[in-house]
C-alpha cells in the first residue's frame, strides 16, 4: 500500500523550499521517479524536467484556503512541507500562521501549536456584527456582552458601552493567552 505522507528525504530530492520568501520550486527529477511503460523511465524525466524543473509550485488552494499540491501521487499542504523540510518531521498537528495569512509560508510566519493556542489566532469572524471578537450587542437590554472561549463559554459581563466591553475582553484574552493578532479583520 502507498504510503500517504511525504518522507523527509522524497521532500528535499523533489522540492525547494525558500524559507525567507516561503514559495516552492520542483526540483530536477532522475528516471527513478518514472517507470518504463509506453515511454521510457528516461523519456518521461527529460519531458517532466522541460515542463516542470524550476518552476513554481503550490499556486492553487484548498477548499480552505491553505496552498497545497500532488507531490508523488500525495496531496500536501504547502505550510506542512515547508515544516517538513525545515525539520525532517511531517507534523499532523497544528501549524499556526502567526499572521493568519494561510498563503504566507515563510518560516519566520509558523509556530508549532496544539489545537487550543491555535484558536487563540484566529482572525474575525465573517459574520461578527459588532465588529469586535467577543463582542455583541444584547438588543432586548441594549447593553453590550462580553465573552470568551478558554476551555468553555466565559460570560465577562453586561456594559452600558462598547468600549467598556473591549476593555474587560482584551484583558481577557491577556489572561487566557490570546496571541495579540487574535481577532484581526
Amino acid at each position: 500500500m502507498k504510503s500517504t505522507t511525504l518522507s523527509y528525504e522524497e521532500a528535499c530530492e523533489l522540492v525547494h523550499y525558500d524559507p525567507e520568501f516561503g514559495r516552492f520550486f520542483w526540483k530536477l527529477r532522475s528516471e527513478k521517479w518514472f517507470t518504463d511503460g509506453y515511454h521510457s523511465a528516461k523519456g518521461q524525466a527529460n519531458r517532466w524536467n522541460l515542463k516542470w524543473a524550476g518552476k513554481e509550485t503550490f499556486l492553487n488552494c484548498n477548499t480552505t484556503g491553505y496552498p497545497q499540491a500532488r507531490i508523488n501521487g500525495i496531496m500536501v499542504c504547502a505550510h506542512r512541507l515547508a515544516w517538513l523540510i525545515m525539520t525532517g518531521t511531517f507534523n499532523e498537528t497544528d501549524i499556526d500562521h502567526i499572521d493568519g495569512n494561510k498563503k504566507n509560508n515563510k518560516w519566520s510566519n509558523f509556530r508549532l501549536v496544539n489545537r487550543s493556542e491555535n484558536c487563540r489566532n484566529k482572525s474575525k469572524r465573517s459574520d461578527n456584527s459588532s465588529g469586535i471578537t467577543g463582542i455583541s450587542l444584547k438588543k432586548s437590554s441594549g447593553k453590550w456582552q462580553a465573552y470568551i472561549y478558554h476551555e468553555r463559554h466565559i460570560h465577562l459581563g453586561y456594559f452600558d458601552s462598547i468600549e467598556e466591553a473591549i476593555k474587560v475582553r482584551k484583558e481577557a484574552e491577556k489572561n487566557y493567552g490570546y496571541h495579540e493578532n487574535h481577532g484581526r479583520e
